[in-house]
């Protein structure tokens, strides 16, 4: 599956494994290729696992959640206790939940606060 992504982009694992070993730019992705699969490949997958996570939520919170999503889908589906408070729709408890999650303390504050705040805007 990698080696099909990367030829979308005319990319050889082998080149970009060499510019890794001897700190060389020959096989990097350019600005464009890389928001094309942000768009193409990332958020969408980000936003499915969100909007699979808890459905129907508004537009703020399934972005705050998306954002979580990018770590990987799995991560997201960690907090069950968010989750449940979010399908009650108690917004400050779920982005009080969310504060308090090892996510949060992985990400460190502006980004944490940030989808915290987004899920708090909905009270």
């Amino acid at each position: 599956m990698l080696i099909i992504f990367l030829s979308n982009y005319s990319l050889k694992l082998k080149d970009i494994l060499n510019d890794c070993h001897f700190n060389t730019l020959r096989a990097c992705l350019t600005n464009t290729q890389a928001i094309d699969i942000f768009n193409k490949y990332l958020y969408p997958a980000a936003s499915e696992c969100a909007s699979s996570y808890v459905p129907g939520m508004p537009t703020n919170v399934h972005t705050a959640l998306a954002n979580i999503a990018f770590a990987a889908c799995g991560t997201l589906n960690q907090y069950v206790n968010m989750k449940a408070l979010l399908k009650k729709k108690d917004w400050q408890s779920a982005s009080n939940e969310l504060k308090d999650s090892k996510w949060c303390r992985d990400v460190k504050s502006i980004r944490c606060n940030l989808d915290a705040t987004c899920v708090v805007s909905e009270r």
